[in-house]
């Protein structure tokens, strides 16, 4: 019988838990999105340019 008692308890925390764990989530999303502006907003403002340098044993 604790077990039956216990059992609402157990319910509305593991409700819980899935609520924050939703939580997390969509601010995971929108954090994508705000980092993907930014950096979409460098490289467009600024004409960030991709260089590679290589040295050989020539140079």
């Amino acid at each position: 019988m604790p077990i039956l008692k216990r059992l609402p308890l157990l319910a509305w925390l593991c409700a819980a838990s899935f609520i924050s764990l939703g939580q997390a989530a969509e601010k995971s999303s929108d954090n994508k999105k705000a980092d993907a502006a930014f950096w979409n907003s460098v490289y467009a403002e600024n004409h960030v340019l991709d260089v590679q340098i290589s040295i050989t044993r020539e140079a």
